[in-house]
């Protein structure tokens, strides 16, 4: 449970949330739930003085400003650049000074290993590179440990250096006792170059991290969506979407422009911080210290889930960030109507990558709190994960569905009937986008809520997780049912003799979708950027509809329809020698061909040839991208090279058999 001394509201500072995440107030004090060991987390020091350029992380969230007096969190970080220096101050009296070129994270856990440690506190301050100095208290209850990439040095009632140039350690003793492990020197500690720390992998995971959140940061400000004033990296996550500091709204619409600027810049920030943990849990494995190591492990396994989750998301910000210039770029030659369902299709590709690049950084939370080894956090935010997985899929589906749709509208050579059911179908559509981003809003929440522990929000935002998921699958049954009206639809056009579909029935389902979104409460949305612009000009403003002897009847027998260019999976290239594979948007002479796919991506009668793009999709993380060398890419047991286990009736080595001999057992 949170413990506040004072409301969290409009106070001192804002730690940044994605797309208008958690807000924190730096004058409450936070207890967060620390399940692994069975206590909890909280606030832990305060940041009593810096100088020169520190870059922070604070609560799992890079971007945040120093600002004297401050309050630090378990597992906050401080980067100090060249000149830069901070003094940070625990509760008990401890200090902590960082010198220049430093990567320093700081986290205190309580020690369950006995009944008579119970109350024994472990404190750790883990230094990838750079150079500190300890002071610790006169409270005797207080274990305190500096920890480098390859050494631990256990301190007691003592004053000391600290040092690593990330593989050696140095130790410079000024009072008091220690243990120390690994590799470690004791005498004097050498300062740390800026050519040193840049060449560090920690150190620059870090600064990139954190460069990647003020890009987003900065391109949602120029998009309307953040005002130019809020200093620090603040971003409050609205009841309604995005509002400024003072609660008021944060704008209007946002321009193609900046859509085409804001879309995959989130996932991006997500795979940057997947890379740092990736990096830093990489660095602890072999630490001498058991207990450090162990975590190591555990952690590196979700921060490579996490890394494989970001990257598929940001592969698809750049494919639909490619599609939607294409689409832009024809935005001229197209009448009222046309652009009506141009803007639908760019609303559905926003709350595509929107909802895939939330799903992203609900996995990146999960490593973040395995990092800092608040495990039953993790474990926490980790099973919320599936429903917003659920409903990135599903957003990628109906976007390849509305596709179609939209590309027929757009290549129509007259406006008629079909016309007017296929716009309505495409706003069918861009609803069912609106709920899949709304459960993924939902779970985005309630991941907030678990990592500040406050369990009565927590568990209000799971029950509106249920609500909206409901809602969603209901939404996307009536999707379903519009597949079949337009699938009726396109076979009357080229068969007059064919049934001709229920129009009434598509409007009475627009009708029931729309009933259903609004029922959906607006604090579940979460977006990573303002809505895209509503109509720019009087021309767009205005309905334009053809005259009635001009509308051409679905099915009418009496009318023999135009030559309609046939282009099935929506990618712009007609069926036929110029797209081989009509069923595919992924093949066609505009792709790059991707290599190890066993397809003819860029239609040139050629498989996987050089030049070819490296495009991997490994989602269980065992190092095989799916395909014929991961039969099973949700089992990291099951690839190429992987030992047959006898009688799990699996392929586990993707040979082509089961449970065939030599297999083993006991795995």
């Amino acid at each position: 449970m949170i413990q506040k001394k004072q409301s969290i509201g409009l106070t001192r500072r804002f730690i940044i949330a994605i797309a208008a995440l958690f807000f924190l107030a730096a004058n409450a004090s936070y207890v967060v739930a620390d399940v692994a060991e069975g206590l909890q987390k909280r606030k832990i020091a305060v940041l009593e003085e810096f100088s020169g350029n520190l870059v922070m992380k604070s609560l799992g969230l890079w971007g945040v400003r120093p600002k004297k007096g401050m309050d630090l969190f378990h597992g906050d970080k401080i980067i100090s650049r060249e000149g830069g220096t901070a003094l940070v101050k625990f509760i008990d009296g401890a200090e902590l000074e960082i010198r220049p070129n430093s990567t320093v994270r700081i986290a205190e856990n309580i020690l369950m290993e006995g009944a008579k440690k119970q109350d024994e506190k472990r404190r750790e301050m883990r230094l990838f590179i750079g150079k500190i100095k300890y002071k610790s208290s006169d409270r005797p209850a207080m274990k305190s440990v500096l920890i480098a990439p390859a050494a631990v040095a256990a301190l007691r009632g003592s004053e000391a250096w600290f040092g690593t140039d990330g593989k050696h350690a140095y130790l410079d003793q000024i009072e008091g006792g220690n243990e120390i492990r690994g590799n470690i020197s004791e005498g004097f500690v050498p300062e740390i170059s800026a050519g040193q720390a840049v060449s560090d992998k920690n150190y620059s995971a870090g600064l990139k991290s954190d460069q990647a959140w003020w890009t987003y940061l900065r391109a949602l400000q120029s998009a309307g969506g953040l005002r130019s004033d809020l200093g620090g990296g603040s971003m409050l996550l609205a009841e309604s979407g995005l509002i400024a500091a003072d609660g008021s709204p944060s704008g209007g619409g946002v321009g193609n422009a900046q859509f085409m600027e804001l879309i995959g810049l989130l996932s991006a920030y997500a795979l940057a911080n997947d890379e740092e943990t990736e990096n830093e849990n990489t660095s602890l494995l072999n630490h001498p210290d058991k207990l450090v190591a162990d975590r190591a492990v555990r952690a590196l396994n979700e921060s490579k889930l996490a890394l494989v989750k970001a990257q598929e998301a940001m592969n698809l910000c750049i494919m639909l960030k490619k599609k939607a210039e294409k689409r832009l770029a024809g935005r001229d030659r197209y009448d009222a109507n046309k652009r009506r369902s141009l803007r639908s299709i760019l609303r559905i590709k926003q709350k595509a990558s929107e909802t895939n690049e939330l799903s992203a950084f609900v996995k990146m939370l999960s490593a973040e709190e395995y990092t800092i080894g608040l495990y039953e956090t993790g474990l926490k935010i980790e099973k919320l994960w599936p429903e917003i997985e659920k409903s990135a899929q599903q957003a990628i589906k109906n976007y390849e569905k509305a596709t179609i749709i939209a590309d027929k509208i757009l290549n129509s050579p007259k406006w008629g009937e079909a016309e007017d059911a296929r716009l309505k179908a495409l706003e069918i559509y861009s609803r069912a986008a609106s709920a899949n981003a709304a459960t993924a809003g939902a779970v985005v929440k309630t991941a907030d809520a678990v990592m500040r522990g406050d369990e009565n929000e927590a568990k209000r935002f799971e029950n509106l997780i249920d609500e909206t998921a409901k809602t969603r699958d209901e939404i996307n049954t009536l999707v379903d049912q519009t597949d079949d009206i337009m699938y009726q639809v396109d076979e009357a056009e080229k068969k007059p003799e064919a049934v001709v579909p229920d129009i009434k029935k598509l409007e009475d389902i627009h009708n029931d979708v729309e009933r259903k979104v609004n029922r959906i409460p607006e604090e579940v949305f979460v977006p990573t950027a303002p809505e895209i612009e509503e109509p720019d000009d009087e021309e767009d403003r205005r309905e334009t509809p053809p005259e009635e002897e001009d509308i051409p009847r679905i099915g009418r027998p009496e009318e023999k329809p135009e030559k309609v260019v046939v282009d099935r999976d929506g990618d712009g290239y007609p069926a036929g020698k110029r797209d081989c594979d009509d069923s595919n948007p992924m093949v066609n002479p505009g792709m790059e061909e991707i290599c190890g796919d066993g397809v003819d991506n860029n239609c040139n009668g050629l498989i996987d040839e050089p030049p070819c793009e490296q495009i991997f999709v490994d989602r269980d993380g065992d190092g095989y991208p799916a395909g014929p060398r991961d039969c099973n890419d949700l089992d990291p047991t099951v690839h190429v090279g992987a030992p047959e286990i006898c009688g799990d009736g699996i392929d586990n080595n993707c040979n082509g058999m089961i449970d065939e001999s030599p297999c083993v057992y006991g795995q």
